[in-house]
């Protein structure tokens, strides 16, 4: 089904953020404005084109991005970033008005910037810097080195977010800059690290074809102000009730599918009163739980956290 039928109780905001400016992908001409937790269909900012609510089959964010510039008529791709795997569903809009679209948690908008001469791939891109504030500093040189925590093998998976196809350094920037906990990226060929470990990047280690930067930027590197606990272990680890199997949707409240990151869901469950711990996985989502958390079960990408009120 099409996003049509998604709900619109999700209000505007008149308080969102700044798209970020991408360059034109491989082939093209064109420059993108991100517009990141956003959602865009009938009656709410925009047209569905024909076939393609969604596009058959789904993508990659650069190969939905190359479906809209090959469309002359169409204005915006949005991307449902629901879903845990390296493709998405695709969506091409017309008749986009940014301003009546809706915030929405679990789709991302590319709204293309297209030049009056140009409106379908060409053979040769055009090099444009992301627009984007704040800077970026290469930690013990940088190139050819990751990020690390306390030491050089303090790679604990909840200091970061990992996210996917992303097609260049730039990219990896524009989206830390817009995440308000992002502290530094760690960014390899398509894949982008969002480090938000509150302590910041201390340290690296030598792994070629990766860069390591600080975001000098960030609001903050200052300790988390809450006490969250591993509960056995932590890491690899989803959160249950009684026993491994007592994972009864009563035990917790879904606060975000997607695109939260864990420092996020830990605010969350703090100002939640009642909450017990989270869950929470490389994808953002983010499980308040409200019931005792008295048992675990393996999962990857995964972390289950007790909260010590």
């Amino acid at each position: 089904t099409g996003v049509s039928t998604v709900s619109t109780t999700s209000a505007a905001t008149s308080t969102r953020s700044a798209p970020v400016i991408f360059p034109p992908i491989e082939g093209g001409s064109a420059n993108w404005a991100f517009h990141l937790g956003l959602n865009c269909w009938e009656e709410h900012g925009a047209v569905s084109l024909p076939d393609a609510n969604p596009l058959l089959g789904t993508y990659t964010v650069e190969e939905c991005r190359q479906q809209c510039e090959m469309n002359p008529d169409c204005e915006a791709a949005v991307i449902a970033t629901h879903v845990s795997t390296p493709t998405f569903p695709c969506f091409l809009r017309t008749s986009v008005v940014i301003a009546q679209c809706r915030s929405y948690a679990d789709f991302d908008v590319w709204e293309i910037q297209r030049t009056p001469s140009t409106t379908s791939l060409s053979s040769s891109t055009t090099s444009t810097s992301v627009t984007s504030t704040g800077d970026f500093v290469p930690i013990d040189g940088g190139i050819d080195r990751a990020c690390r925590g306390a030491s050089s093998g303090d790679n604990n998976p909840i200091y970061y977010v990992i996210q996917n196809g992303i097609s260049d350094l730039d990219g990896c920037k524009a989206i830390c800059v817009i995440d308000a906990l992002c502290q530094g990226i760690e960014y390899s060929t398509g894949r982008c690290e969002l480090w938000v470990r509150p302590g910041g990047i201390e340290a690296t280690a030598a792994v070629q074809g990766f860069i390591c930067l600080r975001y000098t930027g960030a609001p903050t590197t200052t300790p988390s102000p809450w006490s969250f606990v591993p509960v056995d272990g932590g890491v690899n680890r989803v959160c249950r009730g009684r026993s491994p199997d007592d994972n009864l949707p009563s035990h917790y409240t879904v606060a975000a599918s997607s695109g939260m990151s864990l420092n996020q869901c830990k605010a969350e469950c703090a100002a939640l009163a009642g909450c017990r711990g989270i869950e929470h996985n490389q994808g953002g989502r983010c499980e308040l739980w409200v019931h005792s958390i008295g048992a675990t079960r393996s999962l990857s990408g995964y972390i289950c956290l007790r909260f010590d009120a």
